[in-house]
């Protein structure tokens, strides 16, 4: 998690952004016509139209093409099975590296195999346990939240200005508040989306169970590539040197997707993810062996 964490941290993507801040990107986003000018409609605003008019109109509605429909894939599932399958790859990796240096494959096996289960139930158990204390903090701030806008106007006034000023000019500030003071609940729903970043699709009950079964199911995957030359190559040290050029292979090629999918489509952008990737699962490992192999001597 660790690695994940410090390669985003160096390389971070416009994606990662908005899912470490959502309600930044997603509200600049949502004002920047309204600070263009009304000359221009927005797309959501003309298919609004289209829906109302066609549902004044009796005609059914057009389903929408698949550039308008929602993305396939889930940011924060995206990032659970990233950080599962980077940890399940490099942790294993550097134990077994390191047992190399001092016992046979079957011992690098067992003690691999030990450990892929107990980091297997640890990730599992953290996704799950992560994400339910996601959860309770949600459902603590929407009560809060609703405490907030029924009983005190005035510091709800006060919520709505910190969170609309950065975004809109003072023309349309004020009438927006005044509109959203007036309905409770959209109050409340644009309180919990844009100042606390906390939208209620990403805190649903079952996200607990997926969270965790994806990180598991990551790691499971991240740590058999490892594992699998000392499995098929009886010598230590053959099986060493196999599993080096094998994990490099797959630390590249995974940084490379892992880029891609996030959002970045250029070629120089995905080989400069992939490198670093593949750098700091190999500090990770090489300090791993560099450790077993001093404590021996």
């Amino acid at each position: 998690m660790a690695l994940l964490y410090l390669k985003n941290l160096i390389h971070p993507s416009r994606e990662y952004r908005r899912l470490i801040d959502p309600g930044s990107y997603d509200l600049e986003e949502t004002f920047d016509l309204a600070s263009a000018g009304p000359s221009t409609p927005s797309r959501s605003s003309i298919s609004d139209e289209h829906d109302e008019k066609a549902y004044h109109d009796g005609s059914p509605t057009p389903s929408p093409s698949p550039s308008q429909s929602q993305s396939l894939f889930d940011a924060r599932l995206i990032s659970a099975a990233t950080i599962g399958f980077s940890d399940g790859l490099t942790v294993p990796f550097a134990l077994t590296a390191g047992l190399s240096a001092i016992g046979t494959s079957r011992v690098v096996i067992y003690g691999g195999l030990s450990e892929l289960i107990a980091g297997t139930i640890s990730m599992g158990m953290g996704g799950f346990l992560g994400a339910k204390g996601e959860a309770a903090a949600y459902t603590a701030t929407l009560a809060r939240t609703h405490t907030t806008v029924h009983t005190s106007p005035h510091q709800t006034t006060a919520l709505l200005t910190q969170t609309l000023s950065p975004s809109l000019p003072p023309g349309l500030l004020s009438p927006l508040i005044t509109h959203l003071l007036s309905h409770p609940p959209s109050c409340i729903s644009f309180l919990m989306a844009f100042h606390h970043h906390m939208p209620p699709s990403s805190f649903s009950p079952r996200r607990a169970y997926i969270h965790g079964a994806v990180i598991a199911s990551g790691y499971v995957v991240g740590g058999i590539v490892p594992l699998l030359p000392y499995m098929v190559v009886h010598d230590v040290h053959r099986a060493f040197r196999f599993s080096i050029v094998f994990t490099g292979v797959v630390l590249f090629l995974f940084g490379w997707v892992k880029t891609r999918v996030v959002g970045e489509r250029s070629v120089l952008g995905c080989s400069r993810g992939a490198v670093e990737m593949l750098l700091l699962g190999g500090f990770a490992a090489g300090a791993a062996v560099g450790c077993v192999r001093l404590l021996k001597t």
